[in-house]
């Protein structure tokens, strides 16, 4: 047994030796030039370690308890994560640990009292006794804050002893011992540097593991780690903020779910402590610092589920800030960004779904949010940043689907902000249903007007009570739904569109292509009746639903698309693209005429949605194409950027998920827009004269 005693008495003249590299100051506020000197001190460590664990290989379970401990003491200095120590030097340490035997009480205590409470005697916690570890009823308020405390110079590793010790011990054995770990723990919480706070974290969530809440909540220890993890949460002006924002918070919830699991009360005082006290006063300080607010705004997430519906309280303060910080943030790096609008979709995601009877009252500003993140990230091409982009991209279509659950409709958005609507289709038992449902929503106004786009005659007589039915246009906030022409009521699956790729044989009251007649005839003579009234309208907006389909074909067959030999021997996704392509040129021209007096005119391509527009299609057939489709909820997200964003986006084509794209040229070809135009305009001005006067430019 010499040969133990040899090493372990070179081991602690190594720790010794540990306490001056540092010139007497505390070791771990060594620089990072100071710290070369540490290797040759690691190396030497290393080496008296590999002979330890070599020895007690041969005497570990023979050891007395007086030498166990000073093994233990001597050791797990080590495992830690502290610059001093590294990763061979911790599996070294951890060998010799585990070659000793179980670790029982009576070991513990003699670690306990013989190797760590000499260290922290002379500076013992102001709050508590030291020798019984229960609270002082007349404790001062201020800690010793001297750096010559031996601990600091003498005990640098003592924090991963109680680590070790109390991970190891049996929970039974935490009620004799605590008194023996609750001083050194509190007196790490409370120092009044943040290095020394993490290890005190380090510590607490050791000691949470293990100790019984019945323990926790009698000796009033529990009250004490509340206040003093508090303290390190509001350590919010030092380097180490973010790092004790990320490890303390996890910690002081799991502190409430042991010591207030049923009191409801105190447990939601104990968390909107968290939010009022240290989360919010956090953002103060993140203007220069967007570190702080990536890990408020993740201390945020996980606070908000324990919350649960009492976060509804908080909501006025957290929605604002969370969907400015989707927005780009040009004074950082790009991947700090990133991780930012990361966490900050994540955390919104966890409140939308805790405070859901209330998201519809910000369901524009959170909407507004994520569009915003959404179009920043899809334009960025930056090398590297991939995965982050990829994640932030899943993160937001998370968000947008539970934004979009909140309510039954597009409709029920634009009814919460007051707003008359007009919703306008064919008779079905679907829009009855929604219409019954809509009528229950207390604000705004809802009229349903009757049109079926397969005949003229419907179409212009649905134009014509739409302006009977509104009359102050420049005073009034009225919406037709659609005067987004040719737009699916995506929330409730009725539809304004024509089928894609219907049977060959149905054709719209007039004898033209139903594809090309609803898509593109009957769509832009809807539009030309309501012109009169739309160029008087203030800011008036013109959503169009167009698709990728317009690049299949170049130009329009205008012979094809009535009845006849050459329409049935078209191609039918040809027929497709060029109705949408007619949409298009329409949609251009009506911007390239009317944009100087404030109309504004956009077209769009919604992604593939699951409609019911492969109604006649095979079961199969439909089953395998919605496993590629987006939800129609997902298909409402551009429309409604394009017909609510405070950008100017007319004469532009979007794509999903609203972000500006370039569509083909032959869309944008001047004469093909002018003879679309005029074209349209022959072949319906026997519906409605009026319209004739908008032949000329």
């Amino acid at each position: 047994m010499q040969d133990l005693k040899l090493v372990l008495g070179d081991l602690s003249s190594c720790l010794e030796t540990l306490s001056t590299l540092n010139g007497g100051e505390p070791l771990l506020e060594l620089d990072e030039e100071s710290t070369a000197v540490l290797n040759p001190w690691k190396e030497s460590a290393l080496r008296i370690l590999d002979k330890l664990k070599d020895i007690l290989k041969v005497y570990g379970t023979n050891l007395d308890v007086a030498e166990r401990a000073r093994v233990i003491s001597l050791t797990a200095v080590f495992i830690g994560q502290d610059h001093f120590t590294d990763e061979s030097c911790r599996n070294a340490a951890k060998d010799c640990l585990n070659r000793i035997g179980a670790l029982d009480k009576t070991i513990a205590a003699r670690v306990l009292n013989d190797h760590v409470k000499p260290l922290f005697q002379v500076s013992v916690h102001p709050g508590i006794h030291l020798d019984t570890g229960r609270v002082k009823h007349d404790a001062i308020s201020i800690q010793n804050m001297y750096d010559e405390q031996p601990w600091k110079i003498k005990g640098a590793g003592c924090w991963n002893i109680l680590v070790w010790v109390l991970s190891n011990m049996d929970s039974s054995d935490i009620e004799t011992l605590w008194p023996l770990a609750i001083p050194p723990l509190l007196t790490l919480l409370d120092d009044f540097k943040p290095m020394y706070k993490l290890r005190g974290v380090d510590v607490t969530q050791a000691l949470l593991k293990k100790a019984p809440p019945t323990l926790l909540r009698r000796t009033g220890v529990g009250e004490l780690l509340f206040k003093s993890l508090l303290g390190a949460l509001q350590n919010l002006t030092s380097d180490s903020a973010p790092e004790l924002l990320r490890e303390t918070t996890p910690c002081y919830l799991v502190l409430v779910d042991l010591v207030l699991p049923d009191d409801d009360l105190q447990r939601y005082a104990k968390l909107a402590e968290l939010v009022t006290d240290v989360i919010i006063p956090g953002w103060l300080y993140a203007s220069s610092r967007i570190e702080i607010m990536i890990e408020s705004v993740y201390a945020l997430s996980l606070v908000v589920q324990a919350l649960g519906a009492g976060s509804i309280r908080f909501l006025k303060a957290i929605i604002p800030q969370l969907t400015e910080n989707l927005s780009p943030k040009e004074f950082s790096q790009t991947h700090t960004i990133r991780r930012l609008q990361i966490e900050s979709a994540k955390c919104l995601l966890i409140v939308m779904v805790n405070a859901r009877p209330r998201i519809p009252y910000w369901r524009v500003r959170i909407l507004d949010g994520l569009l915003r993140c959404w179009v920043d990230v899809n334009e960025d091409t930056s090398d590297g940043m991939e995965l982050e982009r990829e994640e932030l991209k899943e993160c937001l279509i998370s968000a947008f689907r539970e934004l979009l659950a909140t309510s039954q409709s597009l409709l029920e958005a634009f009814l919460s902000k007051n707003a008359k609507l007009y919703m306008v289709g064919r008779q079905s038992d679907r829009a009855q249903m929604a219409l019954a449902s809509l009528c229950t929503i207390k604000k705004g106004e809802l009229k349903f007007i009757e049109m079926d786009l397969t005949s003229l005659d419907s179409t212009r007589t649905a134009a014509q009570e739409f302006l009977r039915s509104s009359t102050y246009w420049s005073t009034m906030r009225e919406v037709l739904y659609p005067v987004i022409p040719n737009i699916l009521l995506m929330s409730i699956h009725t539809r304004c569109s024509a089928e894609f790729l219907p049977p060959i044989d149905l054709l719209t009251n007039e004898g033209y292509d139903l594809v090309f007649g609803v898509n593109c005839v009957a769509t832009c003579f809807f539009t030309l009746c309501l012109l009169p009234c739309l160029l008087k309208t203030p800011s008036a907006r013109i959503v169009n639903m167009a698709s990728e389909v317009h690049r299949w074909v170049d130009h329009i067959d205008y012979s094809s698309v009535m009845e006849g030999e050459k329409r049935r021997g078209m191609d039918p996704f040809v027929n497709y693209g060029q109705s949408k392509l007619g949409l298009m040129l329409f949609s251009n021209e009506l911007h390239r005429r009317y944009h100087r007096f404030g109309l504004v005119s956009v077209s769009l391509h919604p992604g593939t949605i699951k409609t019911n527009c492969y109604k006649h299609k095979p079961a199969w057939l439909q089953f395998l194409l919605h496993l590629f489709m987006y939800s129609p909820e997902m298909g409402a997200i551009t429309p409604l950027w394009a017909a609510t964003t405070a950008s100017d986006l007319g004469g532009w084509y979007l794509l999903p998920w609203a972000r500006v794209a370039q569509c083909e040229s032959w869309a944008e070809d001047v004469d093909e827009m002018k003879k679309l135009w005029s074209w349209v305009i022959d072949r319906t001005e026997e519906f409605n004269s009026n319209i004739a006067r908008f032949r000329e430019e």
